[in-house]
């Protein structure tokens, strides 16, 4: 809700992307109606964590709501200077909600246990043999629905393909 915030948090974003070796790109939004239409209208930016206040030049709970339309799986965390929003910000599957001022301990531990639960979507698949006795990485969050024919099982994906393995 401040510039002093805002600057406040990319310091310490960056230094947490120098201590951890982990490249960031930061866009700073001062009016949520054009992140809102970056993100779902225009389609410019996808973003891997979105950080919200909740006093904004709209309630940062209604953003959220917004977001989650269009982007459902990506992390939210507040960070914000009002307690009293918490329970509401969970009910928009928030990932964290930290209260100002931001402290770099704080900040640091809750971006570790993202990052690590973020590894763990990613290693949520597993490798196949197909028929034609190519390998196959399947991601478990990418399958529509399996089949059995046979003694082979046919794994039918998200973008319409399907793959079938050998017997």
């Amino acid at each position: 809700d401040t510039n002093s915030d805002l600057e406040n948090l990319k310091k310490l974003l960056q230094a947490y992307s120098k201590l951890n070796n982990i490249p960031l790109d930061i866009d700073i939004y001062n009016n949520s109606r054009v992140l809102i239409n970056n993100v779902s209208y225009f389609r410019e930016k996808e973003y891997s964590i979105y950080f919200l206040d909740i006093i904004m030049d709209k309630n940062g709970i209604d953003v959220a709501k917004e977001l989650r339309e269009v982007t459902p799986d990506v992390p939210i965390i507040f960070t914000t200077s009002s307690k009293e929003f918490a329970i509401n910000a969970f009910k928009v599957q928030a990932f964290d909600y930290i209260l100002k001022p931001l402290k770099k301990e704080e900040l640091f531990s809750c971006l570790d246990k993202l990052i690590t639960s973020m590894q763990v979507a990613v290693k949520a698949s597993f490798n196949i043999k197909l028929n034609n006795l190519s390998i196959v990485t399947i991601n478990i969050n990418e399958i529509t629905y399996i089949e059995q024919k046979d003694r082979r099982l046919m794994f039918h994906m998200n973008d319409g393909t399907s793959h079938l393995t050998t017997s």
